[in-house]
């Protein structure tokens, strides 16, 4: 059979494999039984059954199938069965059963139909006469298993039971534990150093550990498994030589040990330690070195001097060179954010002669290279440039066409910036080459890696990451830029990937920017790769971004197959891989179109889905294709389809769950007279009001009796106790459209509603009281007599007031425990508060509770998979008492700051690779005895010399360091020489030159350094001309005025003059707080330079001369959200406006924090800071304060506070610790104002300032909707969208910040919120269409 059956509960049976359950049988004659007969040896021996059933044939209308299903005698259950249509069940026995035996399965009087069955499992119990494994060595190959993340059928016992061993594994098997004997994990794919865990192994005889990529030396501490009698090591990258223990024992016939040639010592100068007259050679080349970089330093300033001298007082470009966008005004041109222009020397240089080729195309070649700090890079060589190069030939007569391609990838590259397009390093444009330089991506493209080796690794769901990553960076161009950007050549080939198999886009030579942000389409020749290109764009040369949405269908399918965009029949015909997937969807055969190196491990609800996306990509018609942010959305689902599929439950089993953002703890409920159903399918839970995770709202009960009502009932101790409850519903069945489930809710005799309740399908929704109850309670759902289906509830919250007599840990812990969790990616369960509730601490937390918060006084991390050093994050749990890291791989050096724990009593770091011996101050407590301290003996000092300097050696570092200092004091001053002179030069020359104390941001190496997209340098007489003298102001704040300009076209543009330059503008008193604004001036022009985004302000240029400091932005019409809030214009501004304008700006600060690479914090979002154009739409603007993340991991940074009073997230204001959840703080006091029409801090009628929170909450209290929306809109908005947004907003302002949602799911639940608001502007519109007109 060659259909799609989903199993319906996995909780049920032990899920049979596919081959299995796609069969079944069935009696050749209707009306007789199945039977199944049988009698056991052993009339003692008890028999337990599971059976399985799945319908696959479509049964007609007036068809059915009931069975009734008896064992000796006794039915299985109550009721007739009937067999889910697709979906896999299983029945099973309660009982066991002795003696002789017979199963019946008899179809029931009503029944068209005879019974079916797929298969059955019948089995006896057993005693267990083994032992199990030593513990010790269970927790090692746990270690082993989790640290290299071995690909192995690993679970249960490893050497139990007897016949069924782990594979790999060889064990010994005595009237005590069971013990491992052999382990060969040869070709296992293992990387890293051979961890501490392999000597836990301790009665090992024999190990293989062969043909990985191990690293690192040899440990020592093999040598110390005394039974270890064979060591096979070949094949790895192991650094240094065998240990002197191991090569003796090998050396005595005790050890027969293979290991590669490089790392055998055969002769005693191996180990041979390196004298003390290394100290005249060592001083000696350092001084070289330093003077050869003198010279070649010398020798390239020369050069350009030179180069600039022959062609006069500019670098200018030679015959048929372009100098892209060459900018009015004089003076130095920005590269953004260190991006550099490179000389062909430099480029050959750092591509080691052009040594080694990484990539060929149409466009040239790319070679590998490496900067000065070793940061690798790739470096494509336009194929006009390849003559000049060594082996090069002459370029091809397409070298025009690749000239034109340099000159729009630059250009592009030069302006967009997100964290999955590939990151652009520089370009060199001189006499003898053209190249663009970008980040090296480990990993090559995909289209490589689908067909290497590497791709039996690709998991599905790295290969969803890999198409979300891909699919944002697109979703970026299309709807992030502004013009959109169509990359033209979307395909497997141009999606990178770096060592963590992010997925980048790249290569945009021929990419076309819209000439209007309006345009539906250009017309323009067809580019792009044959397989890829759009049909409907290659008929009629009409290009819109849905042509790259066809493309990446393209590229959807090969991520999906594991075929390439054109598929090669066994016939020898080429087929689109379009082609090679439609027979098999025509028959529902998922098999045939899944990659087989999956070998069936997806979620079937996922790989359905990803299917469903990449065929409505490559739909016939473009307007039928979805577009990049409805792609994203739905890739998202699959990845959530994926990772329900194997949920991560708490090891405890208390319900907690990962995902549940109020971390809540939930237990299942399921009384004898309800049955349960399961989903693996997508459940929208946004649309609920308290999001339940996707494993409680993926359950559901429904009465087994269809005609009686659901119930719960309770009685409380508390008489006067009240309660509330939460009831949540989503409906996964489809109904036929004969079919209908109606419920009516009641709750001790009081409806939930007035309506009957319909639960909505695949959406999660949530129906609470807006009473409280005491007493007996009884809550009730029944079916309406209308309804041919019984009622089904997900879950329910029921709760009571109490008073809080606890109180949250301390926020430096929280945060402390929050970076160590991010940092070492720790998997285990932790979410929410650490300590709390007390019942249900973090795993491995031991806390202490007192009258104010809790604190963290043990931490249990042992065997955890750390690695790297020990990071400053533990120095915050000041209260610990006790600490164990023990049994992982910390490295470096164990830090000083452990002995600053006054309250520190326990502290175990065994089994890790640290270097270097223990801190004087932790030596000395343990010896005083106020510590007790493990750590391996290499790092323990129990002799007076290792604290000792080497005598002999002594005079090595200051000889060194002398000599360098002086050949480095000769450098500096002949480079300061060099610069002088250069300097005088460019004063006689045309372009003005900052005074001294000055800055010029971001000055490259290299001739002609660019300004990105048209953006310009302005003169201080440019500034004043524009702004007609600074005639009109526009704005004012603490950074200086805002002026209202116009360009030489007409365009209007705004001139933010920092105060530091105010004193040169007439009738302008300058400021006090210049050294403040001249350091936001450079952080805001720095930034602005790097990032583009259709919602942050765009960037004309900038002013940095000797008379004044200024940015230059596109102007807004409608000024800032503040003053259009507070103006008459606010009776303009419509419910659906304001959702538009908080979608705008959250899409920008969605940008930053998750675009950017790495994320970018603004700390200063209001509404004084979010612009309006003339169209309404909203940009983030004043980056003057902005915060950029120094590493792409850190989950917070330590620093001052800034920001605008009422908006300051209040966790911030107390710790210091800024991430992007403080920006989220600011946003949600944004959106209240959005909603209330309210300023940030509210004056009440008393005279008292409070925040637009505490004025907001009276109301939510009651349910007064009316009393939070602005009443300006006099009413005129959807209440369910009205709802939704002051929840949205109230989740931004929760007091701790890992309680408020990330900006990605935030712009998901505005963009909810306005479909509810348009949905009733549609019904309300056709309901006035439906009426009658008169006519005057």
């Amino acid at each position: 059979m060659g259909h799609r059956i989903l199993e319906r509960n996995r909780t049920s049976g032990y899920m049979p494999p596919d081959e299995v359950i796609k069969t079944a049988a069935s009696p050749k004659s209707e009306d007789e039984p199945m039977e199944l007969s049988w009698t056991s040896d052993d009339t003692n021996a008890t028999f337990y059954a599971y059976l399985y059933f799945a319908e696959f044939e479509t049964l007609e209308t007036n068809e059915s199938r009931k069975m009734e299903i008896w064992w000796n005698g006794s039915p299985f259950s109550e009721d007739p069965f009937i067999s889910p249509f697709e979906y896999s069940t299983t029945l099973s026995t309660s009982r066991s059963f002795t003696g002789d035996h017979l199963i019946s399965l008899q179809k029931t009087a009503d029944s068209t139909l005879p019974p079916i069955l797929n298969a059955i499992e019948i089995f006896t119990a057993q005693s267990l006469d083994e032992f199990s494994t030593a513990i010790k060595e269970v927790q090692a190959m746990e270690t082993i298993r989790s640290t290299y993340k071995v690909k192995k059928v690993w679970s249960g016992d490893p050497c139990a039971p007897r016949l069924y061993p782990w594979e790999g594994i060889g064990c010994s098997y005595n009237n005590n534990n069971h013990r491992i004997k052999s382990l060969n994990l040869s070709s296992s794919g293992l990387q890293g150093p051979i961890v501490m865990a392999f000597r836990n192994l301790s009665l090992l005889e024999s190990l293989d550990l062969s043909n990985n990529d191990l690293q690192h030396n040899v440990p020592e501490f093999l040598a110390d498994l005394k039974h270890l009698k064979s060591l096979n090591l070949k094949g790895n990258n192991f650094t240094g030589v065998i240990p002197k223990s191991l090569m003796k024992k090998f050396q005595e016939g005790l050890l027969a040990l293979r290991v590669d040639d490089k790392n055998l010592c055969t002769s005693s100068s191996c180990q041979e330690k390196k004298k003390n007259n290394m100290v005249v050679p060592i001083a000696v080349a350092t001084s070289v070195i330093v003077l050869l970089v003198v010279l070649v330093i010398i020798w390239i300033t020369l050069r350009q001097r030179k180069r600039g001298a022959d062609a006069g007082p500019g670098p200018i470009p030679p015959s048929g060179k372009r100098r892209f966008r060459d900018n009015a005004g004089p003076g130095p041109f920005l590269l953004p954010s260190g991006k550099r222009n490179f000389t062909y020397d430099e480029v050959s240089s750092i591509t080691n002669n052009f040594n080694k080729v990484i990539g060929k195309g149409g466009f040239g070649i790319v070679y590998l290279g490496s900067l000065e700090d070793g940061t690798k890079i790739a470096v494509k060589m336009i194929k006009d440039s390849l003559s000049t190069m060594p082996n090069g030939t002459s370029s091809s007569s397409s070298s025009t066409r690749a000239s034109k391609e340099f000159q729009v990838e630059a250009e592009l590259l030069l302006t967009v910036h997100h964290r999955n397009l590939a990151s652009f390093v520089g370009y060199c444009d001189d006499e003898r080459s053209t190249a663009l330089i970008y980040e090296y991506m480990a990993n090559g493209n995909l289209q490589e890696y689908l067909s290497s080796e590497k791709a039996e690794d690709l998991s599905w769901e790295k290969r969803l990451h890999i198409a979300i990553d891909a699919a944002q960076g697109l979703e970026y161009l299309h709807q992030g830029c502004r013009p959109p950007i169509i990359h033209r050549d979307v395909k497997t080939a141009n999606i990178l990937l770096n060592d963590n198999l992010e997925a980048k886009i790249a290569d945009f030579g021929v990419s076309k920017v819209f000439p209007d942000d309006d345009l539906t389409h250009v017309e323009t020749a067809v580019m792009g790769t044959p397989g890829y290109i759009d049909p409907e764009y290659y008929r009629t040369f009409m290009l819109n971004e849905k042509s790259d949405v066809y493309s990446f269908g393209i590229v959807l399918l090969e991520l999906i197959t594991g075929q390439r965009a054109i598929v090669r029949t066994k016939e020898g015909e080429k087929i689109s891989v379009i082609h090679f997937v439609e027979p098999f969807l025509e028959t529902g055969e998922l098999d045939g179109v899944v990659d087989p190196l999956l070998h069936g491990d997806f979620s079937l609800d996922s790989a359905w889905k990803f299917v469903e996306v990449a065929m409505s990509c490559v739909r016939e018609r473009g307007f039928n294709r979805p577009a990049m942010n409805q792609v994203v959305s739905e890739l998202q689902q699959c990845l959530a389809a994926e990772l329900a599929h194997e949920p991560e439950r708490s090891s405890k089993g208390n319900g907690r769950y990962q995902n549940d953002v109020y971390d809540r703890i939930w237990s299942p409920y399921a009384p004898l007279s309800w049955s349960s159903i399961k989903t693996t399918g997508y459940i929208d839970v946004f649309q609920s009001g308290y999001m339940p995770p996707d494993e409680v709202i993926k359950t559901a009960a429904s009465p087994k009796s269809e005609d009686e009502p659901m119930e719960l009932s309770w009685t409380s101790d508390d008489t006067n106790a009240t309660f509330y409850a939460y009831l949540y519903f989503a409906e996964f069945e489809t109904l036929e459209t004969n079919e209908s489930r109606k419920m009516e809710i009641w709750w001790n005799g009081s409806p939930f509603s007035e309506d009957p309740f319909i639960s909505p399908f695949e959406y999660s929704t949530t129906l609470s009281t807006s009473r409280s109850f005491t007493g007996d309670h009884l809550i009730s759902l029944q079916k309406t007599a209308d309804s041919t289906l019984p009622p089904i509830l997900n879950a329910i919250e029921i709760f009571t007031a109490q008073s809080l007599d606890e109180f949250s840990t301390a926020i430096e812990e929280v945060q402390a425990m929050e970076t160590i969790r991010s940092t070492y990616k720790v998997k285990k369960v932790w979410s929410g508060d650490p300590c709390a509730p007390r019942l249900y601490p973090w795993e491995g937390i031991g806390c202490s509770y007192n009258n104010n918060n809790h604190r963290i006084k043990s931490l249990n991390l042992s065997s955890s998979g750390l690695q790297g050093p020990i990071v400053m994050a533990f120095r915050n749990l000041s209260f610990l008492e006790s600490l164990d890291l023990s049994n992982n791989d910390l490295q470096h050096n164990v830090p000083e700051f452990l002995a600053d724990l006054k309250h520190l009593k326990s502290l175990n770091l065994k089994g890790n690779n640290f270097t270097g011996v223990i801190p004087k101050s932790l030596m000395k407590k343990f010896q005083e005895g106020l510590l007790a301290l493990s750590v391996d003996d290499k790092n323990f000092c129990n002799s007076s010399s290792c604290q000792e300097k080497k005598k002999n050696n002594n005079m090595v570092v200051p000889i060194a360091v002398a000599t360098s200092v002086i050949v480095l004091l000769v450098v500096l001053v002949i480079i300061w020489i060099i610069l002088r002179q250069r300097k005088r030069g460019a004063d006689a020359g045309p372009g003005p030159i900052p005074p001294p104390g000055k800055r010029r941001f971001g000055e490259n190496a290299g001739p002609g350094p660019l300004l990105p997209s048209g953006k310009r340098r302005f003169t201080y007489d440019e500034v004043s001309s524009i702004t007609n003298n600074f005639n009109k102001v526009i704005g004012k704040g603490g950074f200086g005025i805002v002026y209202l300009g116009s360009l030489e076209d007409g365009t209007k543009i705004a001139v933010k003059m920092i105060k530091d330059s105010l004193s040169t503008i007439p009738n302008v008193i300058s400021s006090s707080s210049s050294s403040q604004s001249s350091k936001e001036f450079q952080t805001e022009a720095e930034l602005l330079l790097t990032v583009h985004h259709r919602n942050l302000a765009s960037f004309v240029g900038y002013c940095d001369d000797e008379r004044s400091t200024a940015l230059i932005y596109e102007y807004m019409a409608n000024g800032n959200l503040q003053d259009y809030l507070s103006s008459e214009k606010a009776e303009d501004l419509s419910w659906e406006k304001r959702l538009h304008i908080a979608i705008d700006a959250a899409q920008g600060l969605e940008y930053l924090h998750q675009g950017c690479r790495p994320p970018i914090i603004h700390r200063d979002v209001k509404t004084a800071n979010i612009l309006l154009n003339d169209n309404l739409e909203a940009k983030i603007a004043d980056f003057g304060v902005s915060k950029v993340f120094p590493d792409d991991d850190l989950t917070h940074v330590e620093t001052a506070v800034m920001g605008t009073p009422g908006y300051i997230d209040p966790e911030y204001s107390r710790t210091f610790m800024l991430n992007e959840k403080s920006d989220v703080y600011s946003f949600g006091i944004v959106l209240l104002e959005l909603i209330t029409g309210q300023r940030a801090i509210v004056r009440t009628k008393e005279g008292e300032k409070i925040s637009v929170i505490h004025f907001v909450e009276p109301f939510l209290e009651t349910g007064e909707l009316d009393g939070v929306v602005d009443p300006l809109l006099h009413g005129d908005y959807s209440p369910d969208s009205a709802w939704k947004f002051v929840e949205v907003a109230m989740s931004c302002v929760r007091e701790r910040g890992f309680n408020r949602p990330a900006m990605n799911q935030i712009v998901s639940e505005l963009q909810q919120c306005l479909a509810a608001e348009l949905a009733r502007e549609t019904a309300r519109s056709s309901l006035e269409g439906s009426g009658h007109r008169e006519i005057d």
